[in-house]
This record gives C-alpha cells, sequence and structure tokens, in this order.
C-alpha cells in the first residue's frame, strides 16, 4: 500500500446557523457505507436545544452528503452520539447522551460560566437497527443506577462502545460523585447483543476530578487495557482480566496529557493507535499538538508517533474520533476550536494508514 496522508475541512464553525462543530464520531457500517456523528451548537457545548448532525459517505469519505439533523431534544443537551455494528450482522446499536444541564443563564452570545453538573440530570439512550443503520428502533434509556445513589449525576462520556471478541458489548461512562466534582469510571457489558446490560466494578483514581473518559481496547481474547483522562499531567493506565467487570488498581501511564480526552483503537494488524494530546498540563490545556501512536506490544510501548497538527494559545485540536475503513485507512475526525472572540469550532477529516504513521 502506497504512503498516504491528507488533511481537510469538513465543516466550519459559523455555518448553517451554528457557531460551533465538535464531538465528531466516524464509523464505517456493515454496507460500507461511512457515516460522520458530530455535534452543533451556539455558544458553549452545554447549552440546550443543540443538535447532533450527520453526514454519510458512499466513497470512503471522499465525498460527503450535505449534513443534516440526525436528532434533537428540545430543552435538552443531546451528544457523545456513537455506534458499533455487530459482526456478521446488519445489526448496529446507537448511543448517546441527553442531559438537561442546569446552573446558568441561556445566552449564546456571552461564554458564561460552566452548568452545574451535580444538579445536572444525564440519561443515557440506545436505538438498535436491523439494517445497516438506514432504520431505527424507538430510543431506550439504558438503566445505569446499581450501586449509584440517588442524586447522582452521569456525566456519560466516553461513551464510545465495541463488541469483543467473545461477542460481550462494553460501553464505557463516566458518573459524577457525591461531591459534585468528582468522577468515577465504569463499564456496562450485555453479553446478548444489548438485550440486558451489566455493570461493571467502579473504577476510582485518587486525582482531582478522578477518571474521566475512559477507552479500551482488547489486547488479548476478554484482556483489556484502559486509558483514562486526568488532572495529573498524565493519562492514567488499568487493565481487566475478565471482559471489563473487574479492573487493575489505576496507575499514571508516563503518557503526558492536560486534561483533556484520549482514544485507542485496535487495529486489523494487531497493533494499537492512541490520539491525544501530547503536552503534560493538569489544567485542560494546552490542547494541542493533537498526536498520534503506534504499538506494535500491546500498549506497553509507542514506538511511532508523529504530530498531525499543532495550535497556539487557547484555541484547541481535541474531541476526535477515529475508526479504521476496510481499506486499511484510518479516518482521524477533529474539533478544531478557535478562542478567538467570537469563538467558533470546526470539524476536520485527516486520513493516512499504518505504513505513513511507521515512515514519516
Amino acid at each position: 500500500m502506497d504512503t498516504m496522508f491528507t488533511h481537510k475541512s469538513f465543516i466550519r464553525g459559523g455555518s448553517g446557523g451554528w457557531s460551533h462543530y465538535q464531538g465528531p464520531f466516524p464509523y464505517q457500517l456493515p454496507d460500507s457505507r461511512v457515516i460522520l456523528l458530530f455535534n452543533a451548537y451556539k455558544g458553549q457545548e452545554t447549552f440546550l436545544d443543540n443538535a447532533v448532525y450527520y453526514s454519510i459517505s458512499d466513497d470512503r469519505g471522499e465525498t460527503w452528503s450535505e449534513p443534516e439533523v440526525f436528532m434533537a431534544a428540545p430543552g435538552a443537551n443531546v451528544s457523545h452520539t456513537t455506534l458499533a455494528a455487530l459482526r456478521g450482522t446488519q445489526k448496529v446499536l446507537l448511543f448517546w447522551r441527553e442531559t438537561f444541564f442546569k446552573g446558568a443563564t441561556e445566552d449564546s452570545k456571552t461564554v458564561s460560566s460552566s452548568r452545574d453538573y451535580a444538579r445536572s440530570v444525564t440519561r443515557i439512550f440506545m436505538r438498535t437497527s436491523d439494517d445497516s443503520g438506514r432504520t431505527w428502533s424507538a430510543p431506550r434509556q439504558l438503566d445505569m443506577t446499581g450501586e449509584v445513589s440517588e442524586g447522582r449525576s452521569f456525566y456519560g462520556a466516553h461513551l464510545v462502545p465495541q463488541e469483543l471478541q467473545s461477542g460481550r458489548i462494553i460501553l464505557p461512562a463516566t458518573y459524577l460523585c457525591d461531591d459534585g466534582y468528582t468522577h468515577n469510571a465504569l463499564f456496562l457489558l450485555s453479553d446478548d447483543g444489548g438485550e440486558t446490560w451489566t455493570r461493571g466494578q467502579d473504577i476510582v483514581i485518587p486525582t482531582p476530578r478522578g477518571a474521566m473518559e475512559p477507552t479500551p481496547v482488547e489486547i488479548a481474547p476478554n484482556e483489556l487495557y484502559c486509558l483514562f483522562r486526568t488532572k495529573s499531567g498524565f493519562l492514567y493506565e488499568s487493565t481487566s482480566p475478565d471482559g471489563g467487570m473487574t479492573w487493575t488498581e489505576p496507575r499514571s501511564s508516563g503518557i503526558p496529557s492536560p486534561e483533556s480526552m484520549a482514544q485507542l483503537l485496535k487495529l486489523r494488524s494487531g497493533n494499537f493507535l492512541l490520539v491525544w494530546n501530547s503536552t503534560s498540563s493538569e489544567n485542560n490545556y494546552p490542547r494541542w499538538p493533537l498526536t498520534v501512536a503506534l504499538s506494535t506490544d500491546c500498549c506497553k510501548t509507542w514506538a511511532f508517533r508523529c504530530d498531525i497538527a499543532t495550535e497556539t494559545g487557547r484555541n484547541q485540536l481535541s474531541n476526535h474520533g477515529i475508526t479504521q475503513l476496510d481499506d486499511g485507512r484510518i479516518l482521524l475526525a477533529l474539533s478544531h476550536y478557535h478562542a478567538l472572540p467570537p469563538t467558533s469550532g470546526d470539524i476536520e477529516i485527516v486520513f493516512f494508514d499504518e505504513h505513513w504513521l511507521k515512515v514519516v
């Protein structure tokens, strides 16, 4: 395969009536179509009455349909829309977060403080499709209660599902503890195609704000490796020997990072891809550069590394989504936030392959 790398704009903030686009999630459906789901909002990502948009590519990302509204929830905020196709079938599971944020005045022209997550209510929903995402079932709320006491709020991210070799589906999530500040992570597990779910062990990290946005990969049958966003200046790591039910005590991975999401992807070659902001910081900035790295030893080391893009100041290259297409190319969709008022957010698309990362 020839070495390749392309980087292009997908949609600019300010177009289509929305100032910000964020949180892209690309995915190739069982019928080979590629879908890109992403959030649209005005002013702040926690404002209510936002929307999730979608676009379809019939030629593996070369061209895309005009973006259209995929879902909206009047009076609420919808986000973190993700998919998982079950092997050997046309069945696709769709997940998203719906949040009723409280504690801030609604004003799309003013950048105000964050909403009060402790008083906000988050629900996680699922729909299913039996025809590769062309039609969908009615939405169904997942039972996230378990040992979570009344009053705790689910932050919900990082809702990127995956099917293990055993057929188990794992769905990572994060909830807000009673102090209204710290998060614990957990996994919902389904062994019957999403019909029923059980809850795995809570994952606690003793750093400010705790364990956020878990991103797991299966490094051996039923054995998982997971990275977590923290405020320690590094990503934390943990492993599970039983498909996400129990986890080792998390520890620092030694991988430098601000308080920003990372994402892992297992490639068809058996190697693993990591995408993250590779600057150590105990704050949620700088969210640049956006770096990709390859591991050939089950996430023990990251021998091949390259900065995809970089920025300055409070601008951001983050909140990204990745998938590998059936032709071997990796599609990385990223959010590009411009901090100079009036702020805006674009979505950009990068294509590269494993060979490019090894020789760049």
